[in-house]
């Protein structure tokens, strides 16, 4: 399926099936449509067998998209611009579940008040913000690492460098408590205006809170899948710990993949994540009125 980003020309995978469902499959980071190790390919193949089409697609400057390469940020406009060219393609609008991974999972996030998704399906989401990320590299990287065995021995043979660990460990500290150290100013994302516009003046900083917001603002349902053994799903858990998003973990529909690492490289892992995925597409699908038969103009 040709598709058009910002004029750029791309391509998209469409795998149909007989559900009215499309899963719109969001790439994160420097991915191509295939995913990190396959894992979007085995996933559309497998959502198709359960009943569920998807599309899958490059990003410009992606796989075989042109362009140059862009930020999560510019993939989230890019995805602003799909509405229009499935209605084209399918003759009408059809009901979206976005599936992100990482980055990806943000950018759908961003993007959603112009897709209108049904629901949203998150892995791993990247919710990196500087006090955060300091916060949870504290409580999850070096409490872990002082409690290994790996640790003691390199300590005991003199082999810990001590400079390094302590200066690293001090430059976490600061950014951690900032809240209640002096001159600490909490920034509040403006709501989203009916235009792009608001997408544009965004950066990797910035972003974070914005897509956040959009999540609050979301009425569907949210599959939120963390894996056990990956910093930023430890980075996403520790931010929706937080009082001003805790709503968001209570109404998700969380799934922990135990000791998976970020990209599920496990075979067994990514079962996992098949079998969720499914059931919550299906919980989907019964709660969406069947419109008439879509003719798709492929």
């Amino acid at each position: 399926m040709p598709l058009n980003f910002a004029g750029q020309q791309s391509l998209g995978i469409y795998q149909p099936a007989a559900s009215e469902l499309l899963v719109l499959m969001v790439n994160g980071g420097a991915q191509t449509r295939t995913g990190s190790h396959r894992m979007q390919q085995q996933l559309a193949l497998h959502w198709q067998r359960a009943g569920f089409a998807s599309l899958r697609f490059d990003f410009p400057g992606f796989g075989d998209a042109d362009g140059e390469p862009g930020t999560f940020v510019n993939h989230a406009s890019y995805l602003t611009e799909l509405p229009a060219q499935l209605e084209q393609y399918f003759g009408k609008a059809r009901p979206i579940v976005l599936f992100g991974l990482c980055d990806g999972a943000t950018a759908a996030l961003l993007a959603s008040p112009w897709l209108q998704p049904q629901a949203l399906i998150l892995l791993n989401p990247w919710c990196r913000t500087t006090e955060n990320h300091a916060r949870t590299m504290l409580k999850f990287y070096y409490l872990r690492r002082l409690l290994s065995a790996e640790f003691w021995q390199k300590l005991l043979r003199g082999q810990w460098q001590a400079s390094a660990s302590m200066t690293s460990i001090l430059s976490l500290i600061r950014p951690a408590f900032a809240k209640i150290l002096p001159g600490y100013r909490q920034t509040t994302p403006q709501r989203t205006t009916s235009g792009t516009d608001s997408l544009t003046t965004l950066n990797v900083d910035t972003a974070i809170p914005q897509a956040l917001l959009h999540w609050q603002q979301f009425n569907g349902p949210v599959q939120l899948i963390l894996s056990g053994a990956d910093l930023t799903a430890a980075e996403c858990r520790q931010l929706l710990q937080q009082s001003a998003y805790q709503s968001l973990w209570q109404q998700a529909n969380v799934i922990d993949i135990t000791a998976a690492n970020h990209t599920l490289t496990d075979a067994g892992h990514l079962q996992q994540l098949m079998a969720a995925s499914v059931l919550f597409l299906k919980n989907c699908a019964a709660t969406t009125t069947k419109p008439a038969e879509i003719k798709a103009s492929l």
